[in-house]
């Protein structure tokens, strides 16, 4: 008997200190559910894996296993007002360990990202980005390794010739060194007085080009485009931003839980991950009508709902980087537009997801030139 009752005392008192856990599974040990979790997006099917569990637990909140954590997956537009309303307060920024091996500093990664976080905004002012308009060639060399870089944060961390994590550490030694070379070059050039240290488918493309061809045609011959001209762009920005919901920078972020709360009648205990996927609402029919049709005309008038289109982030935490993001995809239509047309080589090539979206093969175009 007093067996019997010490046993039930401590599931009792366990269940009392932890509660309801969100349904779910774990999967394997240390891996958990990590290799279906990125093989969805390798597949180009990155919200699989948050459907199929959606479906399967009747709940817009459950719990699994990635990157060697027990996460609480949030997927609905509650869910995200509730995590942005308390950045720093129940949860923060998470990252996992081995990302310190790609940001080497005395400080953890994720500590070093809201350190650097609060020097964002002087680069991505408004006054800061109207310089990059007209010359955005400076930042082109290093497109190739940030990708391998961006593309293994969230990768296996096997640090071994041809794999992800190690192609990613090479990209991210390229980069320090590209940036060191900048900055030495940067302290000359500020003692030599040369630097100034404050310094459907056709419808749409018709739509689209329109618009960008009523502002090529406003300015002079060699006349550069300017910040009045980016706010002219309302419809070019509308075709983007339905790009951004169907295939978001990223699918969603990690969060750690600093205190022990409830959420929708779930207990998620200090320590836990938590995941907030941008496709629990971007591809949801319940948001958006008819979810996987491109349709520019979703962001007319009042827009979608708050917290259901994401795929900037949202409160403390919304990316810095958003004005400069959409200068630099403006910058890109009006001149592609104004100089081509073109036609995709692989018509229905898949978007691959790993971590960032993808083309499969690249995304082969035939250029046309416009003849003038």
């Amino acid at each position: 008997i007093s067996i019997t009752l010490a046993i039930h005392f401590l599931f009792y008192k366990n269940y009392r200190t932890s509660g309801l856990r969100p349904p779910g599974k774990t999967g394997w040990p240390f891996f958990g559910e990590t290799m279906e979790f990125l093989s969805t997006g390798w597949n180009g099917q990155p919200e699989k894996f948050i459907f199929d569990r959606i479906a399967r637990y009747s709940s817009n909140i459950f719990k699994t296993s990635l990157l060697g954590y027990n996460t609480a997956v949030f997927c609905g537009p509650a869910g995200n007002k509730f995590l942005f309303a308390n950045e720093y307060k129940l949860v923060r920024l998470w990252v996992p360990d081995y990302v310190n091996k790609l940001f080497p500093s005395k400080n953890s990664a994720a500590d070093e990202a809201v350190k650097m976080r609060k020097a964002f905004p002087y680069f991505l002012k408004p006054e800061a980005l109207q310089r990059y308009i007209d010359n955005p060639d400076h930042i082109a060399k290093f497109a190739d390794p940030f990708e391998a870089l961006v593309s293994g944060i969230f990768s296996i961390p096997i640090d071994i010739p041809g794999t992800q994590f190690n192609k990613a550490v090479k990209g991210a030694n390229h980069i320090r060194k590209e940036l060191i070379e900048i900055i030495k070059q940067r302290k000359i050039d500020l003692e030599e007085g040369k630097a100034d240290p404050k310094q459907d488918n056709d419808r749409f493309y018709f739509l689209l080009c329109l618009e960008q061809m009523e502002i090529a045609n406003s300015k002079g011959p060699h006349e550069l485009l300017n910040w009045d001209d980016i706010h002219k762009m309302k419809y070019s920005w509308n075709v983007a931003s339905e790009v951004l919901r169907l295939s978001p920078p990223f699918q969603g972020t990690f969060r750690e839980v600093l205190a022990d709360f409830t959420f929708n009648g779930f207990s998620i205990p200090k320590g836990w991950k938590i995941y907030w996927s941008t496709n629990g609402v971007h591809k949801n029919p319940e948001f958006f009508s008819d979810p996987l049709k491109f349709d520019p005309s979703r962001y007319e008038g009042a827009g979608p709902a708050p917290y259901t289109y994401v795929p900037f982030g949202g409160g403390p935490r919304m990316c810095p980087g958003k004005e400069f993001a959409r200068l630099e995809i403006l910058v890109f239509m009006h001149h592609i537009t104004k100089r081509f047309r073109w036609q995709k080589t692989i018509p229905d090539e898949k978007i691959i997801v790993d971590p960032m979206p993808v083309p499969a093969k690249g995304l082969p175009v035939r250029l046309y030139p416009h003849k003038h």
